[in-house]
């Protein structure tokens, strides 16, 4: 049994089904992701060259423009300058993101729905706000969005927040933290 995908064991079978929900060949397909590539040659203040999965996903979340595609592109590797403190010191081994991961859950469902998108459920799991770091939640939301701009393909998601045990205080320290 394959074991490096468990939870999205058939990325191809996603991109098969994407590219008919959206009238797309495999041939433009590929036609794109490498027109990308060859643009990503020509960036030499990105810092790294991302994976085929990873340019596959932004293509298709840019609903097959390639110039759509540049700009997330873009914006993805310059973000990390522009919002520090969503990137620096996230590694989810670190004490403070293993605090966030024990009161929150963030899962994409397995099955794309029929038209293509992905479910992803996020529940807080604890009612106490002092447990609520803001940037420390949004960075673990973006470390799921991370492996799954690796593992993952759909056309777009369908966001579930699940706010039964939130309280004002959560969104207190939401605008507080706003505010430093």
């Amino acid at each position: 049994m394959n074991t490096k995908n468990l939870l999205l064991r058939k990325r191809e079978d996603h991109v098969d089904f994407v590219l008919k929900q959206s009238n797309r060949t495999k041939e433009e397909f590929k036609e794109g992701v490498d027109t990308l590539k060859v643009w990503l040659k020509t960036q030499p203040h990105l810092p790294e060259s991302p994976s085929d999965e990873m340019l596959e996903c932004f293509y298709v979340l840019s609903k097959f423009s390639v110039e759509s595609a540049k700009l997330k592109l873009d914006m993805y590797y310059s973000i990390r300058s522009i919002l520090p403190e969503f990137y620096e010191n996230k590694n989810p081994k670190l004490p403070n993101m293993q605090k966030i991961a024990n009161v929150t859950c963030t899962i994409p469902l397995p099955k794309l729905t029929k038209d293509g998108y992905r479910v992803v459920l996020t529940k807080w799991l604890d009612d106490d706000p002092e447990n609520f770091n803001p940037y420390d939640f949004f960075s673990h939301i973006n470390s799921v969005a991370e492996v799954r701009l690796q593992e993952d393909v759909s056309i777009g998601d369908i966001v579930i927040y699940d706010l039964g045990l939130v309280k004002f205080g959560h969104f207190l320290k939401q605008l507080l933290a706003k505010q430093t």
